[in-house]
């Protein structure tokens, strides 16, 4: 590897951007004040802990021991020590530690787990000689720092330091205590912080619940159910989330299963629970029902499903409705407080979902006709970003029956084709029966009475095909050629005949960016392509015609060109005594919204701090711990990422004169195979909106003082 890999990454350091204090200058630390110590003496001696009253999670906690011998006493063969043990608890019989995160049990049988320990960062020399400690590795969880300090005369007073990292997603109002052990010939003593430090509580809101009937629409008789989903979009582990249905209104229905799913949680397997039901859960009526999740990481996602069959009683008008309230904290904090209504007809509609585009498709399809981007083989996201003359597919319509025992005669999905994309076709395995078109406006509507279910021919649509197809439409458009593009504002019509229960419909519809071709000029750069507009879905029993609506609206593609590089500058340490290592970490990163990886040399600008840093000693290394580098064939095919290819260029003092210079700057040389790809950033297909991140490799870049004795910033 090109790079010189760090001493240490035990150095504490603090953000570029908010200066990191070197030798005593104030950094992004919080305030070491003391809370609640406990003094307690060994002969005649005193040790106290300091600590912040609170502090944010994902943040490192200072403590501070104070040791003080009075004059007239004297120890001999002094040892202090602090042990994660006592902080965390972890592999103890019973729940002992100070971290009250560390450890928990909720109570439900399964026991003491392990949650959100704090770890070991760095421990200072200490003592009337400065006694360098012995610690466990950076990182740890467990294990002690522990000085050996001797003989320690009368009348000293000193301070030694040991720094631990809060996680990120402790708990909001988690309490972390410290305490310390001191044995010397005179005896034993412990000293414990009183007061806890708290972890702030940065809220909970933006905690998306989703509780999605799939039947939209039910006849009276008909079994359907009700699908919950909770996903903790706040920064903070979510505690004791309750999930709440209770039925209301005139139609009560039954219900015949609750299914708990386990939650979708990085960080070990935390289940939902059914803690509230009736006393069966089949065949009862469906009153309230509670299901509990005991704890849920930012980012992660848990489900329920409520089962039911709505009574024949019911009359048709009617309506099932049930409220549904989420809660944390055991009922402490609302999430969401909703209502659903499901409305009983004669003609039960199909459930329908508008999901997500594809980038670059993989199956049946020919490859050939598409223009892959490297690193997205087959993706999904509702804002996708797509190149103008780029393919890409569609799940228009996820269409999933009523699950009853009616089976619909005919079903139909109408839309028009959007702005900036033009049609070509479907994927294989529709499971449509035919598919028309109309560009001049005459054909007739599936609900209107003049409409022919037999051949829609018949009423004002041309044909396309019947069944599925492998390759996309790539003849010129025309009103009559059935293997013709279909331009925007031409209408599509598909039809599924003899729709059976449970059956599902995947229309995963094939288009392509407009960049001229087939007369449809490339939208601007920026803008959204929708897919289609103008939905209308109907169903047909007999000779009930139903109007069901249109459903969820078209999705579009975000139309771009090239990447959207993200940069993160974080120092994992406040501070350093003067003339030490301080570190940096840069995290590159890229948006989902991209359409290609990043190119280019990431790097650190020092023209800033050059009179306060070595230039000539800035060391680098490549950071891939815990973090997700390209996988391979993900950005170039044929490539995969080496780590140890990333060159490390250090700045040089003298070729740093002005701002700019090439020799400010401590930088990376990534080969294209490791820079960070379009779909990091968007690690589930279930981000739906919006604009997401991720990191692959980070960066570490160390520097010292330039002028050991005098407080700096790097």
């Amino acid at each position: 590897m090109a790079s010189s890999r760090l001493d240490s990454r035990q150095a504490i350091v603090g953000v570029l951007s908010a200066a990191l204090a070197i030798g005593g200058c104030s950094g992004s630390a919080p305030s070491a004040r003391p809370v609640g110590e406990r003094r307690l003496a060994l002969g005649g001696a005193s040790l106290t802990i300091s600590a912040p009253s609170t502090l944010r999670h994902d943040s490192d906690l200072p403590l501070t021991l104070h040791l003080s011998v009075p004059a007239g006493s004297a120890l001999s063969e002094a040892v202090l020590t602090l042990s994660l043990d006592d902080l965390n608890g972890i592999g103890h019989p019973v729940d002992d530690g100070l971290v009250s995160d560390a450890v928990v049990d909720y109570g439900t049988g399964g026991g003491r787990t392990t949650f959100r320990p704090v770890t070991f960062v760095s421990a200072t020399p200490g003592g009337p000689a400065g006694t360098a400690p012995a610690t466990p590795a950076p990182g740890a969880t467990t294990g002690a720092v522990t000085w050996a300090l001797g003989a320690v005369p009368a009348g000293f007073t000193g301070q030694l330091s040991v720094v631990v990292h809060v996680p990120r997603g402790t708990t909001p109002r988690a309490t972390i205590g410290a305490k310390a052990t001191l044995v010397s010939g005179q005896g034993t003593t412990v000293a414990q912080t009183t007061t806890p430090t708290v972890v702030a509580d940065e809220g909970r809101t933006g905690t998306f619940v989703g509780w999605d009937p799939l039947t939209p629409r039910m006849v009276p008789g008909a079994a359907g159910y009700l699908y919950g989903s909770v996903l903790n979009t706040a920064a903070q582990d979510l505690e004791r989330i309750k999930i709440v249905t209770t039925s209301e209104g005139a139609c009560t229905p039954t219900l015949t299963a609750v299914e708990p799913y386990s939650s979708e949680i990085a960080d070990g397997a935390h289940p939902t629970r059914l803690v509230e039901a009736p006393p069966a859960t089949r065949n009862v009526p469906m009153t309230t029902t509670s299901v509990v999740v005991d704890r849920l990481a930012p980012g992660n996602r848990a489900h329920s499903v409520l089962r039911f069959t709505v009574p024949a009683s019911c009359a048709i008008g009617q309506a099932v409705t049930v409220r549904v309230v989420i809660t944390d904290q055991d009922g402490a904090n609302t999430l969401r407080d909703f209502r659903q209504t499901i409305p009983l007809e004669a003609v039960a509609c199909p459930g329908a979902h508008s999901w997500y585009a594809h980038r670059v498709q993989e199956g049946l399809l020919v490859r050939g006709n598409y223009s892959p981007i490297p690193s997205w083989p087959e993706y999904y996201g509702a804002m996708s970003a797509v190149r103008p003359g780029e393919y890409f597919s569609k799940l228009d319509q996820y269409i999933q029956s009523s699950e009853n025992s009616l089976t619909l005669d005919r079903f139909y999905f109408q839309f028009t084709v959007g702005p900036g994309v033009t049609f070509h076709g479907m994927r294989a395995n529709n499971i449509y029966s035919a598919a028309y078109k109309d560009c001049d406006g005459s054909g007739l509507s599936p609900t209107n009475t003049a409409f022919n279910h037999t051949d829609p021919t018949l009423s004002g649509w041309s044909a396309m095909y019947n069944g599925a197809f492998v390759a996309p439409f790539t003849n010129p458009p025309s009103e009559t050629d059935p293997q013709a593009a279909v331009t925007p504002g031409c209408r599509v019509l598909y039809v599924r005949a003899a729709f059976p229960p449970a059956l599902h419909l995947e229309p995963q519809t094939l288009y392509r960016v407009c960049d001229g071709s087939y007369g449809c000029a490339a939208p601007a750069l920026g803008s959204t392509a929708l897919v289609h507009s103008a939905q209308e879905r109907v169903a047909l029993a007999g000779s009930t015609v139903t109007n069901c609506g249109s459903g969820a609206s078209g999705t579009g593609v975000r139309v771009r060109l090239g990447s959207s590089p993200t940069l993160e500058l974080v120092a994992p340490q406040a501070a350093t005594p003067a003339g030490s290592a301080a570190v940096l970490e840069l995290r590159p990163g890229n948006s989902n919204a991209a359409t290609q990886y990043v190119k280019g040399r990431w790097g650190i600008d020092l023209y800033a701090v050059r009179e306060l840093v070595d230039l000539d000693r800035v060391l680098g290394e490549v950071l891939t711990a815990g973090l997700q580098t390209p996988a391979p064939n993900e950005n170039i095919n044929g490539r995969s990422c080496d780590p140890a290819t990333i060159a490390f260029v250090a700045p040089v003092a003298a070729g740093c004169q002005v701002p700019g210079d090439a020799g400010c700057f401590a930088s990376w040389t990534i080969p294209e195979e490791c820079q960070p790809s379009n779909n990091l950033g968007c690690a589930t297909p279930m981000i739906t909106t919006g604009t997401a991140f991720d990191r692959t490799c980070a960066f570490g870049c160390g520097c010292r003082s330039s002028a050991p004795s005098t407080p700096g910033r790097c």
